[in-house]
Order: structure tokens, then sequence, then C-alpha cells
């Protein structure tokens, strides 16, 4: 199996402290995987209630002034999280999900670093959520860290992948295995029977670790463990368990009218999950491949 490479990290902020976890993560993975950085922040356009017109205030967003300033800020922000390490500062206008996946794709970046808020009920539907909005739109892995997140130095030693032997689930798995041979990392499988499952059908850990092998070549070694419930319930109970610094599962995007969904089980992990959660979409490596992401093969 050939790595998944990761050469450049595109890490967005909203300049709130909520986004200091995401980014101490990235910087985490750029000294691993040296691997270059760039830290965004998208700067949106309000218009006040009676103003009638664009042209003021698209001014003043796009003013040389303006932009200087944000770049301070910006660059006071992230100190923290970072330190002295090398990283570009990209300042954009607009409404943030799509400057971020306008930007992915501009910059050629291999992977995206966010924080999330992990807002629920009324907030979720007013405010909408950046981080889902990049998952649903995003050709690249999209890696989101919880604001609850507390490590002051963010550690990969346990990786927990998902499996349900589908295409999906291999790229996830390769992705997985690349990363938990770059950390040096436990790599851990899971594949949940939903409580109905026939038991003739039912595959037990020999078949897993079959197919695994079959999918990353043996490159690392890995764990398999099958259970039994529900999907998304069964994968957090394991996380929480086995303590995983990081879960990654595969995420199928899925055409609904004008815009594009994850499945369910794949957006109750993304808020719930107690680590780190990297979401790797069907098809990355083509998708890599005509970004020009320098060249790069991902996978095998």
């Amino acid at each position: 199996m050939q790595a998944y490479e990761v050469r450049h990290v595109l890490a967005p902020t909203d300049l709130s402290d909520s986004n200091l976890p995401a980014l101490r993560l990235a910087g985490h993975f750029v000294d691993r995987l040296d691997a270059k950085l760039t830290v965004m922040y998208t700067d949106p356009v309000v218009y006040p209630i009676d103003f009638i017109g664009a042209a003021e205030p698209m001014f003043i967003a796009g003013s040389h002034e303006h932009h200087a300033e944000l770049n301070d800020v910006l660059a006071k922000h992230i100190a923290p999280a970072l330190g002295d390490r090398p990283r570009d500062l990209f300042i954009s206008v607009g409404q943030p999900a799509p400057a971020i996946l306008a930007a992915a794709d501009e910059k050629r970046v291999d992977l995206i670093v966010m924080g999330t808020h992990a807002r629920h009920g009324w907030r979720r539907a007013i405010l909408g959520s950046v981080s889902e909005g990049v998952v649903h739109g995003s050709r690249v892995p999209v890696l989101t860290v919880a604001a609850r997140a507390s490590q002051p130095q963010p550690v990969i030693t346990r990786i927990l992948c998902p499996v349900n032997m589908s295409d999906v689930a291999a790229e996830a798995l390769r992705v997985a295995a690349s990363l938990a041979a770059a950390f040096g990392a436990d790599l851990h499988l899971l594949h949940v029977l939903e409580p109905d499952a026939a038991a003739e059908t039912a595959l037990d850990q020999a078949a897993v670790k079959e197919w695994a092998d079959a999918v990353i070549e043996s490159s690392v070694p890995f764990h398999p463990v099958v259970v039994r419930g529900g999907s998304a319930e069964r994968v957090l109970d394991a996380a929480e368990e086995m303590e995983a610094d990081l879960l990654v599962i595969g995420a199928q995007h899925k055409v609904f009218r004008d815009a594009t969904v994850v499945g369910a089980t794949t957006d109750r992990l993304m808020r719930f999950a107690s680590c780190p959660v990297l979401m790797v979409p069907r098809g990355v490596a083509s998708a890599v491949d005509e970004a020009g992401t320098r060249g790069a093969k991902t996978y095998a």
C-alpha cells in the first residue's frame, strides 16, 4: 500500500478560543508529517439592517487597511497554539464554508483541520455549522476537533477506524493505516453488527482481518474487534473505552436536492465523539489527483 500523503494542511479559524485545540492538533500533524501549514480566516460581510446597496460594506471589507488589521489579529490569535511554526496566513471575504472549500481547491491542500462548536437544537438550525458545511462539500479529508478538547500537547497514540467492508470504509482504512505508521500509533478496527443481523451472514474477527489485510496489504499491525449493536453508539463507546486519540471514518456524500449530506452515523460521530474525528470522503484519491496536489499519489 502506498502511503497517504499529507503535504499541505489548511486550518481555518473563526478567531475564537474554541478553535485553539484544532490549531494545536494541526500543528502536531504538520510536525509529524513534515507538511506545509496554511491558517485562514474568512471575514464575513455583515450588512447593517438599514443599509441599502453593496458598495460600502464591500469596500470596507476589501480595503488594504482592513486586511492588514485582520492579518495582525490572526497572527496574534494563533500564536499561543502554533508557537513559531512556519505557516502561511490567508484572509478571505465571504461565507466561511464556501470560502474554505474554495481555498482547499485553490491551494491544493490534502487535509483540512478545523474546530467545531458542537451546537445543537435551534442554535445549530439558525446559525448553521461551518464544519458540517465543509465536511459535506470537501473533496479531501476533514479533521474536526471539538471545542471541549483540552489537550495542551496533542498526541496520536491510538487510532480507531470503524469498518463495514465497503469501498468507503476501505479508503478510510488506508488513510488510518498511513497515519498509524506516521505517528507510530496503535490501529484498532471496529466492525459493528446490527442487532438484527442474521447469524449466518455475520462476520467474525477473522473475516474482518482477512478483508483489512487485503485493503492495506498488512502495511501496519492492527487489532480487529467485532461487536453488535447500534453503529454510532458502539463506535462512540469504543472510542471512549479505549481512550482513542483519533477516529477515522468514511464519509459518503449523498446528493439531496442542491446540496450534499453525509450519513446519519457519520454526522453523529462528528458531533458526539470524545476525540477528534477525521472524515475521509469517497473518491478522495481521485479528487486529490484532479486538484493536482504536487503530483502525489495517495493510494496504491
